[in-house]
C-alpha cells in the first residue's frame, strides 16, 4: 500500500522537476541569444558592410564620416541624446529600413524563428546604446509548465556601443578644450585680481626710530641688549627675531660707530649668542643715500654679515 502511494508521488516530483528545468533551459536559451545578438549588432555597429557574426567587410566599405553623429537619428540633435531608431520583432517581409534602423534589422537576424520583441537604439549623451527585449512562445513545453508559468519566456540585453578611435578622440577633445578653458580662467581671474588689487602706499621711513619700529614688525623680532667685553659695556640690537637672527636698523650712519657695532656682533656670533646678523639700510628721505660706503660694505661682507638696502 505504501509503495503504491509512494511511486506516484515520486514522478510527479521528478515530472515537475524536468519540467522546471525544461523551462529555465529554455529561459537561459533566449537570454543567450539576446546577449550574443545585442553585443554582435554593438560590436559590428560601426560599420554597416560587416557581417553581422563574423565581422569580416571588403576593404573600402565604410560608413560616412557623420554616421555615428547623425545616421538614422529622428532629431537634429541626436548626438544630444535623441530618440535613436527602434524595430519590432519579428520583422514584416519587405521592409525598408535605412540608417540605424537597417544596422538593428540586419543584428536581429541572428535570432531564432518565433522569438517577438522590440530591438532598440539610443544615443544616451556620448554613450551610444543597443537594448534588446525578446519574448518567446511557451505553450510548447508541457501541460505542466504552461499552466504554472507564464505563457511566454522574456529576456532583456543590453550592449554599448563602443569604438576604440572614437573613445581617443573625444578624450583628446575634451582633454584640449578642458585645458585651454581652465588656462583661460586662470588667467581672467589673475587679471580680475590684479585690477582689483588697490595700490599699496609707498613705504616712508623718516628717522631710526621709525626705522628700528618697522624692523621688528617685519621680523617679529623684540629689542633686545646684551652684554659686550671686546668694545664697550653692551650690544642694543633693534630686532631679535625668533631664529636667533640679529637685525640692525640703519637711517642715518655714523662709520666709527658702525665699525664699533660690526666688532660687538662678532663677538656675540662667537659666542654663539646669535646665530647670524643682518643689517637693514634706508635711503635718507633729503639725499636719497643709505650711508653704505664701499669700505663699510666690504667690512661688512668680511665679517658675513647680510646687507639689505630698502627702497
Amino acid at each position: 500500500m505504501e509503495a503504491v502511494l509512494l511511486f506516484p508521488a515520486i514522478l510527479l516530483i521528478v515530472t515537475a522537476l524536468l519540467m522546471v528545468g525544461l523551462l529555465l533551459y529554455a529561459k537561459m536559451g533566449l537570454y543567450q541569444q539576446a546577449v550574443l545578438t545585442a553585443d554582435r549588432t554593438a560590436a559590428h555597429w560601426g560599420n554597416a558592410a560587416k557581417d553581422p557574426v563574423t565581422g569580416a567587410f571588403w576593404v573600402g566599405s565604410r560608413d560616412g564620416l557623420y554616421d555615428r553623429l547623425l545616421g538614422g537619428r529622428t532629431s537634429g540633435m541626436g548626438w544630444m541624446g535623441g530618440s535613436g531608431a527602434s524595430i519590432t520583432l519579428p520583422e514584416q517581409t519587405g521592409s525598408t529600413a535605412s540608417g540605424a534602423a537597417a544596422k538593428l534589422s540586419r543584428g536581429a537576424s541572428l535570432l531564432p524563428p518565433g522569438v517577438t520583441g522590440t530591438f532598440r537604439f539610443h544615443n544616451r549623451l556620448l554613450l551610444p546604446v543597443v537594448e534588446l527585449d525578446t519574448a518567446a512562445d511557451n505553450r510548447r513545453l508541457s501541460l505542466l509548465t504552461s499552466r504554472f508559468a507564464a505563457p511566454s519566456l522574456e529576456a532583456k540585453a543590453t550592449s554599448w556601443i563602443t569604438d576604440p578611435v572614437e573613445t581617443i578622440r573625444l578624450t583628446d577633445l575634451l582633454r584640449t578644450f578642458v585645458g585651454s578653458w581652465t588656462e583661460k580662467w586662470k588667467s581672467e581671474q589673475v587679471q580680475a585680481a590684479v585690477a582689483s588689487e588697490e595700490p599699496r602706499q609707498q613705504l616712508v621711513i623718516a628717522s631710526e626710530k621709525e626705522a628700528s619700529e618697522y624692523i621688528r614688525k617685519l621680523t617679529g623680532g623684540k629689542k633686545t641688549t646684551f652684554p659686550t667685553e671686546t668694545v664697550g659695556e653692551a650690544r642694543i640690537i633693534d630686532s631679535l627675531d625668533s631664529d636667533g637672527v640679529a637685525h640692525e636698523a640703519k637711517y642715518t650712519v655714523n662709520q666709527k660707530n658702525a665699525r664699533e657695532q660690526i666688532a660687538k656682533d662678532m663677538e656675540l656670533v662667537r659666542k654663539g649668542v646669535v646665530k647670524g646678523v643682518v643689517w637693514h639700510f634706508f635711503r635718507h628721505q633729503k639725499n636719497g643715500q643709505t650711508g653704505l660706503t664701499a669700505s663699510l660694505k666690504k667690512e661688512l661682507e668680511k665679517n658675513g654679515i647680510v646687507i639689505v638696502i630698502h627702497n
